[in-house]
């Protein structure tokens, strides 16, 4: 009688490819016949923890192959004896990522990083925490995540490193990658339909879904044609800062002013100065347009001052003021 092996033998690439296969033919699956599926919301969740963990195994193997001791935690403790028995800690994904780019000269492009990124966003929230998410940005994101570890697989590892059953999966990921391309083809022209029959100038790009469909309405709301998203009026007025008056982080951290404001109107955080010169503003919440003055004493703009006077003073203040004197 033939004895049954007991041991069983699972590589760092094909771990990696297994768990990117796994994740990408279920997306197909999510994808193709989304309403129909039992259990969607389960089936997502683990599309996001398997993707994450086959791209990060798929990094840890390129820095092995590169030096061993780049896949510790501590490199400056890296210990042969612990490498080869498996028994140490590995460097934590955002490390990976910069020692991709740093040690062994990998050229990402922002975009690429800030995908990746964001999966393992999604990654720890679902494994450590709760989170609500978007599921046609989400899918999106897996989307292109998928697209872009295949990209590396190819541009970066020898067809001859690959074993066979490596190289099978690997094949495998290409066919259902290219099931995932035309359902993100036909969803953007649909998108781009709906779009179009709006008439809708200001476009921006989506937070959400990261695609240049997200159209702001005269009322200061917002909608997202390719993931249905629909923003709140802080992250919409966020949004029309920098996509309509070219007001980023960076330039605030260099002294640029963020013209964002107390509503003098509504109060909420969601007035925006639109026209510095006549001091004009809009409200994307209560979707008010108002001439502004800003008050000498907090800084806040608001409506009622006299025209001319070189200290202009809100009824706050000047109340707070009276008090004082």
């Amino acid at each position: 009688m033939k004895r049954e092996t007991t041991d069983i033998e699972f590589s760092v690439l094909g771990n990696g490819l297994d768990f990117i296969y796994e994740a990408a033919s279920q997306l197909v699956s999510l994808q193709s016949n989304n309403k129909n599926i039992d259990n969607s919301e389960r089936k997502l969740k683990y599309v996001i923890l398997h993707l994450s963990s086959g791209i990060e195994l798929v990094f840890k193997y390129y820095l092995l192959n590169t030096h061993w001791t780049y896949a510790f935690h501590d490199m400056n403790n890296a210990d042969e004896v612990a490498f080869n028995s498996g028994d140490f800690k590995s460097v934590d994904f955002e490390t990976t990522i910069k020692r991709l780019i740093k040690l062994c000269k990998i050229k990402f492009l922002p975009k690429e990083c800030e995908n990746f990124t964001s999966l393992r966003k999604y990654r720890n929230k679902i494994a450590h925490f709760s989170c609500k998410l978007n599921a046609r940005a989400t899918k999106n994101a897996l989307h292109k995540n998928i697209s872009l570890i295949y990209k590396f697989i190819c541009d970066h590892i020898k067809q001859t490193d690959y074993t066979k059953d490596e190289g099978k999966t690997l094949k495998l990921i290409k066919e259902v990658l290219a099931s995932l391309d035309v359902y993100y083809v036909n969803r953007k022209n649909l998108a781009s339909t709906e779009q179009t029959r709006t008439d809708i100038e200001d476009i921006y790009d989506c937070p959400e879904c990261r695609e240049h469909f997200l159209a702001i309405f005269e009322d200061g709301s917002s909608h997202c044609f390719f993931c249905e998203q629909e923003l709140d009026a802080v992250r919409t007025a966020e949004i029309y800062i920098e996509g309509t008056l070219g007001i980023t982080s960076r330039d605030v951290q260099k002294g640029a002013e963020y013209p964002l404001h107390d509503c003098p109107y509504c109060g909420n955080e969601t007035f925006v100065i639109t026209d510095e010169i006549e001091r004009i503003g809009k409200c994307f919440s209560c979707h008010d347009e108002l001439q502004v003055a800003f008050c000498c004493r907090c800084g806040k703009p608001f409506t009622q001052y006299i025209e001319g006077e070189s200290n202009i003073i809100c009824r706050k203040c000047l109340a707070e003021k009276m008090r004082e004197d």
